[in-house]
């Protein structure tokens, strides 16, 4: 086999959202004519997306994930096959040394990370400022690199976290960090899931 011809067998696989959209389509047991009814997309387009002689534009994708009510990134998921062959080593990796100006996102330059890497730093609070809770896709393992931080959530009691603590939780539930000492405070998170 050529060199070339090796190159074309290992490289990764670009994600199709027709053959997504077929998943997702029969994996909820749904014709052409369904998806056709609660997206306005015609049975034609929609054929011709899933065969992949057609591509749509972004906002015809978001019409179809709110027409079926799921989120746009599932329709760039790949299938088991191909979820098998892209995580093979690929040789992809990121460095990220002290002082570079995407320091607080590491291996931001990458795609599709199944790792998405952050530092926070929190700055001081006021005692009576509550703190403005969110959801993250995937789950969330956190360090405390300096200072004290509190961890909020909206299923259990605030926690505070020193130097060296660490926690791994659902990012699916409502959450927030604040600095809960007086000086500099940084968190590492790492939170899994593929950023589409």
């Amino acid at each position: 086999m050529s060199g070339a011809a090796a190159r074309q067998t290992t490289a990764p696989s670009p994600k199709r959202p027709g053959a997504a959209l077929r998943r997702v389509r029969e994996r909820n047991g749904l014709t052409l004519t369904e998806v056709s009814r609660r997206t306005g997309i015609s049975v034609s387009m929609l054929s011709k997306v899933e065969s992949g002689r057609l591509s749509l534009s972004y906002k015809r994708l978001v019409q179809i994930s709110e027409g079926l009510q799921i989120d746009v990134a599932r329709l760039f998921e790949a299938s088991g096959e191909e979820t098998a062959r892209e995580s093979r080593a690929t040789g992809r990796r990121s460095i990220c040394r002290a002082g570079d100006p995407g320091a607080p996102h590491p291996a931001a330059d990458l795609l599709h990370r199944r790792l998405s890497p952050r530092i926070i730093d929190l700055s001081p609070r006021d005692a009576d400022e509550a703190p403005e809770l969110r959801r993250t896709a995937g789950e969330v393992y956190a360090y405390v690199i300096e200072g004290e931080a509190e961890l909020h959530t909206d299923l259990y009691a605030a926690l505070r976290l020193g130097v060296g603590d660490s926690i791994y939780f659902d990012g699916a539930s409502d959450h927030a960090w604040i600095n809960a000492g007086v000086g500099a405070c940084r968190v590492l998170t790492v939170t899994s899931g593929d950023e589409a």
